[in-house]
């Protein structure tokens, strides 16, 4: 028996290893080839740039924001006058018997007048001079000398009590204040509703923006387990605003189980305002391409006919054919009522270029006094010369 020897052992390796490699690599090539073919049959949706919606079709009018009585000052009550209570008028003097002042140099303020000597005629009662203004309390007033008839005709004067410093009743006033009726201060509104998947309720964790008519984020908010969303401390606005889902923020659902752009609106938010919106379903509920199927490839400068299912309760449709990565708009048709559109495929003047497009389907339909507008998946189309 012959050992083979040492140049021959290296030389049998070399071999071995050689044809080893070259049988990987023939696997390999058959793999590539294996999982190239499936590609191409599969369709190759991606997601699109926030689309441009076809006009809004709500012809609501926003309602109108109620008067606010603390800012209309024709709205503010008066306040009312104060009520007083009125001072008696002064007693009558006693008939028969005439008063008047005495004539002897005194004054209120030197005190009483005393009497002269004679007979004293029985003191009768005398009237009291009074003011028809308050007198304040704890204020004393001094008594007004009188005179009275005589037994022999003339005139004698009667005895005056002595002053007394008796504080005298001041009469009181009551005033009466009705309150002004007023309003809450102004401040921000208050947006709720409920999102569905295929008119299920989602199970939270869903993320919606709220957003101006120009598309400029206002607050962002996460739907609860129930499907429920609110949107707390919105200004007011007129103008209303839109309630927008984005598949991209939400990546737990894949392109081809919801819309990848979908808003609603306009919402208009007055002060202090709560809005309850309909329900909002993020599902494509049959909105899906038909033709051309993805990765068909059309001669550049044919016409393209478009063909997609319906959406549910539409009112109008429209088709956009995109270019490249950058989603560059190359064509928008016309708003739609049908499921079907032509494109001439002639665009800025002459033929598309070719290369690698995609193009997509809109739909609108009316919630109540809002427009709900969604927007498919895209599909690859190719364009070669």
């Amino acid at each position: 028996m012959r050992f083979l020897r040492k140049e021959e052992f290296i030389l049998a390796g070399c071999t071995f290893i050689s044809l080893l490699v070259a049988g990987l690599a023939l696997i390999g090539f058959f793999t590539g080839l294996f999982m190239l073919s499936r590609h191409l049959k599969e369709p190759t949706p991606v997601a699109v740039v926030r689309p441009a919606a076809l006009p809004n079709h709500a012809s609501a009018t926003p309602p109108a924001v109620p008067i606010d009585p603390a800012t209309d000052p024709s709205m503010v009550s008066p306040p009312p006058a104060t009520q007083v209570e009125p001072v008696p008028e002064r007693p009558a003097e006693t008939p028969g018997l005439p008063a008047q002042t005495q004539d002897n140099g005194l004054t209120e303020a030197d005190g009483p007048a005393q009497p002269d000597s004679g007979d004293v005629s029985p003191v009768l009662p005398t009237a009291v001079q009074t003011s028809s203004s308050p007198i304040p309390a704890g204020t004393s007033r001094l008594p007004t000398s009188t005179l009275t008839a005589s037994g022999a005709g003339g005139v004698s004067p009667l005895p005056t009590p002595t002053p007394t410093s008796t504080p005298a009743a001041s009469p009181t006033h009551t005033v009466t204040t009705t309150p002004t009726a007023t309003s809450p201060s102004s401040g921000p509104g208050l947006i709720s509703g409920r999102l569905l998947f295929n008119g299920v309720p989602v199970n939270g964790a869903a993320r919606l923006i709220l957003e101006t008519q120009d598309n400029e984020q206002v607050a962002e908010t996460t739907v609860a387990s129930d499907g429920s969303f609110s949107f707390e401390n919105v200004p007011p606005s007129a103008e209303g605003y839109n309630i927008l889902f984005h598949q991209e923020a939400n990546p737990e659902y894949e392109l081809e189980q919801v819309i990848s752009w979908g808003w609603m609106g306009p919402v208009v938010v007055a002060e202090n305002g709560t809005v309850n919106v309909p329900d909002m379903d993020i599902a494509l509920l049959g909105l899906n391409p038909i033709n051309p199927e993805p990765n068909v490839s059309v001669s550049t400068g044919a016409p393209i006919a478009f063909q997609w299912s319906a959406y549910p309760q539409a009112t109008a449709y429209w088709v956009d054919l995109v270019k490249g990565e950058e989603m560059q708009l190359v064509w928008k048709s016309t708003p739609l009522q049908s499921t079907s559109a032509t494109f001439d495929g002639q665009a800025g003047g002459g033929a598309l270029e070719p290369g690698e497009y995609w193009w997509g389907v809109g739909a609108q339909r009316n919630l109540g006094e809002y427009t709900l507008t969604v927007y498919g998946y895209l599909p690859v189309l190719l364009i070669q010369s």
